[in-house]
């Protein structure tokens, strides 16, 4: 079982340089303080990955906010940039731990504006170079917008991506597209799917059964599936995450702990992934 780091520890926070981009067309010399931002990221993740390390709970979600305004300024070709991310790569296969990245909710590949889809596709290119230099073979995403035939929009995307970028894409159910309706985009792309406890408890609560397991486990091809747990800020099905994994989560998922590798989406991060290893001690 392993249990995954979301992006930072709940003392930390990572840096953007800029509050946003009319602060950074102002800036003179943005490229330094975006510099310093960068490597405060790597930094803290590299934090990050000693505390995965000394807890044994084997995966990490690197944050997508590593390099902050990477498609403005040359980062790539930093010599000190390049150390880091190699330093933190070979933390990452040298102690066995599972990676993945995460978009954030900017990322609409299936968007009905075809200039958000560009926008899209231009932050996936950043993610795919993160993903070559860092070891992660996990991009995780949502459908994104689920108006009208989202569905073939989403396939439509899928297929405007390069090959490297397919085969690092999986797809996540959220509040408004079920496990089913992602199982199904997941078997016409042969995209591996990643099975959000709580957003299906939001979404109508499908029932998660030996069928749908099986349909998960055959789309991984013999890998160990990811899923992600949480539990609702101020009720069950709050779409909001709480700062801790409920003991009622706990008993409930129990069974899931088994089957995948969960990333834990909770406010305290940290703290919360180690509350749910003694409460499943007790």
């Amino acid at each position: 079982m392993k249990l995954g780091l979301c992006c930072m520890l709940h003392t930390t926070k990572m840096k953007k340089g800029f509050v946003g981009i009319n602060a950074f067309n102002k800036s003179a010399n943005p490229k330094e303080k975006l510099m310093e931002a960068s490597l405060h990221n790597l930094a803290e993740t590299k934090k990050c990955l000693e505390w995965v390390i000394e807890n044994g709970t084997g995966m990490y979600r690197f944050s997508s906010d590593l390099i902050p305004f990477a498609e403005l300024w040359d980062w790539q070709s930093d010599p000190r940039i390049s150390l880091r991310l190699a330093e933190l790569k070979k933390i990452c296969v040298e102690n066995s731990i599972r990676t993945t990245i995460h978009p954030s909710q900017f990322c609409v590949i299936n968007s009905e504006n075809l200039q958000v889809v560009q926008n899209s596709i231009s932050i996936l290119n950043y993610h795919e170079v993160l993903c070559d230099r860092l070891g992660i073979d996990v991009i995780i995403l949502h459908t994104g917008s689920s108006k009208g035939e989202y569905a073939r929009r989403f396939v439509e995307g899928y297929n405007c991506l390069s090959s490297r970028l397919k085969a690092l894409i999986c797809l996540e159910n959220c509040h408004k597209v079920d496990v089913n309706s992602v199982i199904e985009i997941c078997e016409e792309c042969n995209i591996r799917p990643i099975l959000d406890l709580h957003h299906n408890r939001v979404c109508g609560n499908i029932d998660i059964n030996s069928e749908v397991i099986k349909k998960v486990k055959t789309l991984w091809n013999g890998a160990k599936p990811i899923g992600h747990i949480s539990s609702g800020k101020s009720k069950s099905d709050d779409k909001a995450h709480a700062d801790y994994i409920s003991v009622e989560d706990i008993k409930k998922f129990r069974s899931f702990f088994d089957i995948f590798d969960l990333e834990v989406e909770a406010k305290k991060k940290d703290l919360a992934i180690a509350e749910i290893l003694l409460d499943m001690k007790e």
